[in-house]
């Protein structure tokens, strides 16, 4: 398997559960996810700013220890390692992956898409070992949390199987 065989288009995009339910989003919701269009449209450089933004903002709001923030600090990982900034982006995906578990817990479903993106990271990287041992997890969580038809444990389980580790 190579890193060019799985498409960075297909990492998870972390939408906050907040920014999707209110009428009219926060300023740092809004930055977020103006960052999430500008990284699909192939702006890396323009997400990494919005991404920033919305980081300063939430934490000015909420502190270092918020949901919202390993959500955000998970997108600029994943805006950095487009730009190739690869020590910027395992910096953010590693806080990130500490924040949500302290947060949320090791189980909860935006756990898994963090550690997906993370295992991403690692493919691109060339360190299957631990890319695997990532994925095994965000599949764990994915079949506890939802079920063994959802698409997500189905892509994490295809990718699994591809990785000659």
């Amino acid at each position: 398997l190579s890193a060019r065989s799985i498409q960075r288009s297909q990492t998870s995009c972390t939408v906050p559960s907040h920014c999707r339910i209110v009428k009219r989003p926060t300023k740092h919701c809004h930055r977020n996810n103006m960052g999430l269009v500008q990284k699909e449209l192939g702006n890396a450089s323009e997400a990494i700013k919005l991404f920033s933004k919305a980081l300063k903002i939430a934490h000015a709001e909420f502190g270092e220890k918020h949901p919202k923030i390993g959500m955000y600090e998970n997108n600029l990982g994943d805006a950095y390692a487009k730009v190739h900034e690869f020590k910027e982006a395992e910096r953010y995906f590693e806080h990130s992956l500490q924040v949500l578990e302290l947060t949320l817990g090791k189980d909860h479903i935006e756990v898994s898409d963090a550690l997906y993106n993370y295992a991403m990271f690692d493919i691109e990287q060339r360190r299957l070992k631990a890319a695997k041992e990532k994925l095994l997890r965000a599949a764990q969580i994915v079949k506890a949390t939802l079920n063994e038809q959802h698409p997500k444990f189905i892509k994490y389980t295809k990718i699994l199987k591809e990785l000659q580790v």
